[in-house]
């Protein structure tokens, strides 16, 4: 019953841990696309990202 416990508990930090950094993985990408907006000298560059993703 203790290793249950402790798995389920392992098993709910890790997903807080992965939603984090999925999270600011979010955040991260839509400031780089509004920076990319915002500089209309990045414009070639975004597409060749966009073409990469």
């Amino acid at each position: 019953n203790k290793i249950t416990a402790f798995s389920c508990h392992t098993v709910r930090l890790s997903l807080r841990i992965s939603c984090q950094l999925a999270h600011c993985y979010a955040k991260c990408r839509s400031l780089v696309t509004y920076l990319l907006q915002q500089n209309i000298f990045f414009s070639p560059r975004q597409r060749t990202i966009q073409r990469i993703n």
